[in-house]
């Protein structure tokens, strides 16, 4: 079981809604949440897929998915996603309608411009969590232990897709996983960048959002958020992020 867990995570999407894996923006989140009694085993080809030139299979979302969901269109995280990504399609959101229009019509589609993925690839609670049946599918003891496998395996595949479809722009939602994040999507060891950073201030005067543009162009700009939880509810600020994507995206 464990190792046909770990040569999954070489191989194989799992975990993540996917979308348009040929689009210019990612968002990367780190696990998805469970709610109530669900199964992480649920992660495992839960989403609609298609496959591409190189055999690896994507996940997506698409009509039937969402018609057979539609306690989707009420999940707050994703109504923020979308609220993004609509401001970087120049699209206006007034009420709540408007986002839902959205997410029920292009969020997540193969030919969307946008893809999303997790760095772990089994749902939790919470960050902490580790119980008996993560133990059963990973073999691993410890969630520690879990995310080094992840770290060693996992990230190389992301890092293979990134060097292959070359986004310009990743949101990276947990700003507390910045270094795994850089592992992810640039690699081991040091990379020159470029840090900025834009949003309001806290006490220890870091910006909301963290700017990292690679001195090598061949790498995606990194922009690090905190998660969309408590931390981001206006719809001012998520206008802002977009547009901020949308201009870096752009080379501007």
């Amino acid at each position: 079981m464990k190792e046909n867990f770990l040569k999954t995570l070489e191989t194989d999407l799992i975990g993540c809604d996917g979308g348009d894996i040929t689009g210019p923006v990612w968002f990367c989140g780190l696990e998805w949440a469970t709610f109530g009694g669900e199964q992480i085993v649920e992660t495992f080809g839960c989403r609609p897929t298609y496959e591409i030139d190189d055999g690896l299979i994507v996940p997506c979302l698409n009509q039937d998915w969402v018609d057979g969901h539609p306690e989707f269109l009420a999940w707050q995280f994703d109504q923020k996603l979308a609220k993004i990504m609509m401001t970087i399609n120049g699209e206006v959101f007034g009420g709540i309608e408007d986002v839902r229009k959205y997410m029920r019509n292009s969020y997540l589609r193969r030919e969307s411009g946008f893809f999303k993925l997790n760095l772990y690839p089994l749902a939790a609670k919470d960050m902490q969590e580790w119980n008996e049946r993560h133990v059963e599918v990973t073999t691993c003891e410890t969630k520690a232990d879990y995310q080094r496998h992840c770290a060693g395996r996992r990230f190389d595949l992301i890092r293979r897709l990134v060097q292959r479809h070359k986004p310009k722009t990743i949101l990276c939602l947990g700003a507390t996983y910045l270094d795994q994040f850089k592992a992810a999507f640039w690699g081991a060891g040091e990379i020159a960048c470029e840090s900025d950073g834009f949003g309001k201030k806290y006490k220890n005067d870091k910006h909301q959002f963290q700017v990292l543009s690679p001195k090598n162009k061949a790498l995606p700009t990194l922009i690090v958020s905190p998660f969309l939880g408590r931390n981001i509810q206006s719809n001012e600020t998520l206008r802002s992020l977009g547009k901020k994507i949308k201009d870096i995206a752009a080379g501007r």
